[in-house]
Order: C-alpha cells, then structure tokens, then sequence
C-alpha cells in the first residue's frame, strides 16, 4: 500500500512539474520546449537600447519570436549611430533563427523569478 501511494505522488507531481512546461504562445508541452530570450535594438540618433524578451516556447514559437525580434531591429535598430548599427547588425546576422538557448537550460520556475533584462545582462557578461 505504501508503494501505490508513493507512485500517486509520483504522478501528481510529474503532472503538475509539465504544467509549467507549456509554449508560452500556443500552449504546446513537447520535448522542443526551452526557455530562450529574443534580443532586439532600438535606437534613436545617437541613443541605441539594447533589450530583450524571454519566456518558455516551443521551437515553432521560438522561431516565430526571433523573427519578431529581428523586424524590430530592422526598422527601429539602425538609426542610432555607431552602436545601433552595430548591435542590428548582430541581431540581424549572428543570433540564432530560435532566439539565444542559454545552456544549460535553467528551469522556467528559477528563470520567471528572475527579469529578462536581468538575464540577457548576465548573459553578455558571460559571452
């Protein structure tokens, strides 16, 4: 009897464990979700911002995102001067078509604690 009963726990928790393991988009739960964060540049004259979003999607989503990301930067991110051109140029040309994969991928319960500016900076101190 005391088996059953730890096997019972056992899914309960696996259950609740996947329910925060959903695309944060279309709510799809498969082996291809992570969490990612999309930069993107937005630049005015002489001021260029270099920001980010992140969350748990699956790689459809992800890419969907990142491609999001990119059309931002494509119109907003080249008008700062020198670093907004420079920024875009990485955005557009050398980040991943699924966003940046930190690895290894934390858990989404220690990361939505946490705010993607707070993340994507430690991320570029650690590039």
């Amino acid at each position: 009897m005391g088996q059953k009963m730890k096997e019972e726990k056992f899914y309960e928790y696996e259950e609740l464990s996947e329910a925060y393991y959903k695309c944060k988009r279309c709510g799809k739960s498969d082996s291809s979700i992570k969490f990612a964060f999309f930069p993107y540049v937005v630049s005015i004259l002489v001021l260029s911002f270099r920001r980010a979003w992140s969350g748990v999607f699956c790689e459809e989503c992800r890419k969907k995102e990142m491609l999001k990301a990119k059309l931002i930067s494509l119109l907003l991110g080249w008008w700062g001067i020198p670093w907004g051109v420079i920024w875009t140029i990485k955005v557009l040309f050398f980040e991943s078509n699924e966003g940046i994969i930190p690895e290894p991928n934390f858990p989404y319960l220690i990361l939505s604690q946490i705010s993607d500016k707070q993340i994507y900076e430690e991320y570029l101190k650690n590039k």
